[in-house]
């Protein structure tokens, strides 16, 4: 359930990074079918707190052109996709480098075969629920209802 929301902030977070301020971010009528109120306000909150806390920290740990190379043990479990993916949500602002580092050294201690997009999305969505994002932990349990503030 919470890479449901992890797609949806996604999505916001490109708009942002695009040019778009998150309060006249909106979500599409395609897009509103497929996430309740209670989701689409986690994102919102999610991304709120998130880029408040970075902007903070000024954006250390993120990257400024910088890009970690995947060695060979690394480029034989993770595919091009999945990469390419964790190098997006670090150019999006929602994955630092040492984000990165943590979600790939877990998957090289723990992948019994290849981890395609779906499995990394999974893995990110797992890493950011256990990590000091733990906002998408109760995010995840919306009912659809409630109104986060």
């Amino acid at each position: 359930m919470h890479n449901h929301i992890i797609d949806l902030i996604v999505y916001m977070a490109r708009e942002v990074h695009n040019g778009t301020p998150l309060k006249k971010v909106t979500i599409s009528d395609d897009l509103s079918k497929k996430y309740n109120d209670s989701e689409v306000s986690a994102a919102y909150s999610y991304l709120y707190e998130h880029f408040a806390e970075k902007q903070k920290n000024k954006g250390q740990g993120y990257s400024h052109g910088t890009i970690r190379v995947l060695h060979f043990a690394e480029r034989m479990i993770i595919t091009k996709e999945a990469y390419g993916y964790l190098l997006d949500l670090n150019n999006l602002g929602l994955l630092s480098i040492g984000d990165m580092e943590q979600v790939i050294e877990s998957i090289m201690l723990h992948a019994s075969s290849r981890i395609g997009l779906t499995e990394i999305k999974q893995r990110v969505s797992d890493y950011m629920m256990k990590s000091d994002h733990d906002f998408l932990g109760w995010a995840s349990k919306l009912n659809g209802d409630e109104t986060i503030n």
